[in-house]
């Protein structure tokens, strides 16, 4: 379902609390508490800018959420100003909380840039799951919603992992790893998986 009006920050927070134990997240913020806040902010910044689109879902269980999912549209990766700039309020207070690894979170982002690919294709920017409901479907059901999506309207799908453990998992809906990214020499590796439709 799309996420409710006003759900947003609960939303963040279950992404921060899905992603805490990413590799790359430890390896860029290993301060636990400092790397929940900076989760917090980032993923929210992506949550609000995806739901500018409308393509931020949900997974509900006794009306909680227990899962998270923001992707953009064909041609939508490319950020305007005035995209930037709505963001930029949460990225600069965690900002404030990575001072000592801003020219590695430069040299990420322009990576992630870089590899971007640069054919119209839906982009699963995040999805998370609470870790107590792990292992139960709703990433799965999340990720197949937006499969179908990119089927129907004929267009491929594009997705970054930096937990090697997630490999097999979009591997099941149809993703192959096209490259391996290392931004920073001591750095984790990024993976990039690409689909193509009806795969």
């Amino acid at each position: 379902m799309a996420l409710p009006r006003g759900r947003l920050r609960e939303a963040a927070f279950l992404l921060a609390r899905a992603l805490h134990d990413d590799p790359f997240a430890e390896w860029f913020i290993p301060d636990e508490r400092r790397r929940s806040r900076v989760l917090r902010l980032v993923e929210g910044a992506s949550l609000a800018d995806a739901r500018g689109f409308g393509e931020v879902r949900v997974a509900v269980a006794d009306g909680a959420l227990v899962g998270a999912t923001a992707w953009l549209p064909p041609g939508a990766h490319r950020q305007g100003p005035a995209r930037q700039l709505r963001q930029v309020p949460r990225l600069l207070r965690a900002a404030t909380q990575v001072r000592r690894r801003a020219a590695d979170a430069l040299r990420v982002a322009a990576a992630e840039r870089q590899a971007h690919p640069g054919v119209p294709h839906w982009w699963l920017v995040v999805v998370g799951v609470d870790p107590s409901r792990q292992g139960m479907g709703a990433g799965g059901r999340m990720v197949e919603a937006l499969v179908r999506r990119a089927d129907r309207e004929e267009h491929p799908a594009y997705l970054r992992t930096t937990n090697e453990r997630n490999l097999g998992f979009y591997v099941r809906y149809g993703f192959e790893v096209v490259d391996e990214v290392r931004p920073v020499p001591s750095a984790p590796p990024m993976w990039l998986l690409w689909r193509d439709p009806g795969h």
